[in-house]
């Protein structure tokens, strides 16, 4: 009975402190009219990673003070502590809020970059987010396009190339399992997506010779000796070049040059 009792003292106590450190914020940002202040106290939360508290201070200052110096920097930094309590959406509306309303401002590299990273950080499984992936091309392309000496540049481009890799990965993937279904015209309109949307990926060598084997297969000689000729031209060291000439020796489709060297060699 005397624990039982010492236990419903510590739950009330408890109870108790909750909403004293909810007022504490709430009586601040009630009492507090200057915005230097505002933003300062809104940065200390958010160095602590208290970025839910940190968000109503920036979000004070733009409301209240929005000819302010700091009403920028206060949209830059309520953007990032949603983006780092995982409010993508509503990170990404502040950010385009941001470069709407200041499109030259020294900083809006580093909003279109933390954009980037509100798509690119969903990408979970590119079966289920295609949609973001794609967005997060997107983003990274008006970054890269606009600011190419940006200190983002490397990363951004780092991340946009796994981006589409992924993107293209799942298109070969899809091709795979029309290959394995014997629908093969099914298989070669996936692997022309792989050239014609995402030809920097690293499955492009693979695709130029799943194509040029497709149509080797089916009898369609012409177009397995393009893709095998801009697989050569390309990727001539890809081990899927060697592939790509042995299965159209297979099928007696060797384009000539290749026979004339074979004869040469004899």
């Amino acid at each position: 009975m005397k624990n039982m009792t010492s236990i419903n003292k510590l739950t009330i106590a408890l109870l108790l402190l909750l909403p004293g450190c909810a007022d504490k914020v709430d009586k601040e940002l009630e009492q507090e009219t200057n915005p230097y202040v505002l933003f300062e106290k809104g940065s200390n939360y958010a160095a602590q990673h208290k970025y839910k508290d940190a968000v109503r201070y920036f979000e004070q200052i733009e409301r209240d003070h929005p000819a302010s110096d700091l009403a920028p920097l206060a949209q830059i930094r309520r953007a990032y502590s949603l983006y780092e309590t995982n409010k993508f959406d509503d990170a990404i509306y502040v950010i385009d809020e941001f470069t709407q309303q200041y499109p030259v401002h020294p900083n809006v590299d580093y909003m279109l970059y933390l954009k980037s990273l509100c798509y690119y950080d969903q990408i979970v499984d590119v079966g289920r987010d295609q949609k973001l992936t794609s967005s997060a091309i997107e983003s990274f392309d008006e970054l890269l396009a606009r600011f190419s000496d940006s200190i983002y540049v490397k990363d951004a481009t780092l991340k946009r190339e796994f981006a589409i890799n992924s993107l293209a990965g799942k298109e070969m993937e899809v091709a795979h399992y029309y290959l394995e279904t014997s629908d093969v015209m099914a298989a070669i309109n996936r692997y022309k997506n792989v050239i014609a949307y995402y030809d920097v990926s690293i499955f492009t060598p693979e695709a130029l010779f799943r194509l040029t084997e497709c149509y080797a297969n089916i009898g369609v000689f012409d177009e397995a000796k393009k893709y095998a000729a801009v697989l050569g031209a390309n990727y001539p060291k890809s081990k899927w070049y060697a592939k790509a000439y042995a299965a159209l020796q297979k099928d007696g489709a060797l384009p000539e040059e290749k026979r004339d060297n074979k004869k040469k060699a004899r």
